[in-house]
């Protein structure tokens, strides 16, 4: 046989000399070598480069498609908590007569939930981590407000999902200050009247739908309402625009360290119906307290500030002091 002819199927070629040999032991390890270079490389991207890498961009409509997917999915787990009360100290170990208790027969002091307006928020946002990429931190109403830049400038722009959140002057002087004097926060879901809201209002009742996120409180006096889009949220985005106000919280030894990773980011670009990441822990925060200013009311927000530890209760009582309607 020629042994320039081809071989059978699958066969490999002999070499005709010893150089040939050399020859193509030299090609074989420079292609080895390449394909080892690119392997590495995209070991060591992040998450967000790695699905960019194995698909491409997703189109702006089916970013749209999964946003509303999440958003419908977060109005659907805020509903679950309905009827869950504000908080425990605000009722009597026994026989409580308090409004509440009186309208709903039942003695909420024992009940295993509380929410009040930032913990309702706050939950929601956690039973979703995995759908958003990020595990939302333990503060109130403000942080939230922060993590959230993008404004609507009326409620008619509001969509399903996006939250209300109110800033006011504290009818009693010496109640806690929150930074931007944000005072209350609600999830907005439209409705017949297209104002309706789920939130947690009222320190002695429930978490409930409202017809209207237009209220007025006994507590604080509206400075203005801000209209803000759930977009970031949904994007696996979670970052405090003035990161100023805010410092991490320290773990002790073995606790977990918690930080913002890529996946967040990710979580933006997931394809199909399955939208799920693994969750990307937000720094645990505290309000800085020796950053005492508000940037609405542009003074020293004074002696009674946010201190840091609140709104740091456990899952069973997720809330913070001040801040209801």
């Amino acid at each position: 046989m020629n042994g320039d002819a081809p071989g059978p199927a699958g066969a490999s070629e002999e070499p005709a000399s010893l150089q040939a040999a050399f020859a193509a032991f030299v090609v074989s390890r420079k292609t080895s070598k390449s394909a080892s270079g690119k392997r590495k490389k995209k070991k060591g991207c992040s998450a967000k480069e790695e699905g960019g890498n194995e698909a491409a961009p997703a189109s702006p409509l089916a970013v749209e498609e999964r946003r509303a997917r999440l958003r419908a999915l977060f109005v659907e787990t805020a509903r679950k908590y309905i009827g869950v009360p504000y908080g425990r100290k605000h009722h009597e170990l026994l026989a409580c007569a308090c409004e509440g208790c009186s309208c709903s027969g039942r003695q909420l002091y024992h009940e295993p939930l509380f929410l009040d307006c930032c913990g309702l928020v706050r939950k929601v946002a956690r039973d979703m981590q995995r759908h958003l990429g990020f595990r939302l931190g333990r503060l109130n109403q403000a942080y939230q407000y922060d993590t959230l830049p993008v404004r609507l400038e009326q409620a008619s722009q509001l969509q399903p999902g996006d939250l209300v959140f109110y800033s006011g002057s504290l009818v009693e002087p010496t109640s806690r200050r929150h930074a931007f004097d944000m005072t209350h926060v609600e999830i907005f879901i439209g409705g017949d009247s297209g104002e309706a809201t789920i939130g947690s209002r009222e320190r002695y009742k429930w978490v409930m739908e409202y017809p209207s996120y237009r209220f007025e409180s006994q507590r604080w006096r509206l400075i203005a309402h801000h209209f803000c889009s759930l977009d970031p949220w949904l994007d696996g985005l979670c970052a405090p625009q003035h990161p100023e106000l805010w410092h991490a919280r320290r773990r002790g030894a073995g606790g977990q360290q918690q930080q913002q990773g890529a996946l967040g980011a990710a979580a933006a670009h997931g394809h199909g119906g399955a939208g799920v990441q693994a969750a990307a822990v937000v720094p645990e925060l505290t309000w800085d307290s020796s950053r005492r200013y508000s940037i609405f009311g542009g003074g020293a927000a004074g002696a009674g500030a946010a201190q840091e530890g609140e709104g740091q209760g456990g899952d069973e009582q997720l809330q913070s002091d001040g801040d209801d309607g």
